[in-house]
């Protein structure tokens, strides 16, 4: 499914945002090496800071594993795996 690549590539991202905020860049010059353009620059550094570099990576890992399941036919219905994971990672960004 389409949806789960990319609540990965989503969280990917989230999570380069977050280590290079560690690394003290700013949201201008983590849009740009990122190629965030439109919305996605505000909400992508939304969610970097409020998981931070651990929740990114963590989300990340979970994202990836859940795509697997549905992927690998673990998840009898993918759909539902995809929604119970966008409403953790809704959960932890607030």
């Amino acid at each position: 499914m389409l949806i789960g690549w990319t609540i990965v590539d989503l969280l990917r991202k989230a999570h380069d945002a977050a280590r290079l905020m560690d690394d003290g860049q700013n949201d201008f010059a983590i849009s740009k090496q990122l190629k965030l353009w439109g919305d996605a620059q505000a909400l992508v550094c939304r969610a970097a800071r409020a998981l931070g570099s651990a929740g990114a990576a963590a989300l990340l890992a979970e994202s990836v594993r859940t795509d697997a399941r549905t992927k690998s036919g673990l998840s009898s219905d993918s759909a539902r795996t995809f929604e119970a994971l966008v409403v953790t990672i809704g959960d932890r960004i607030r």
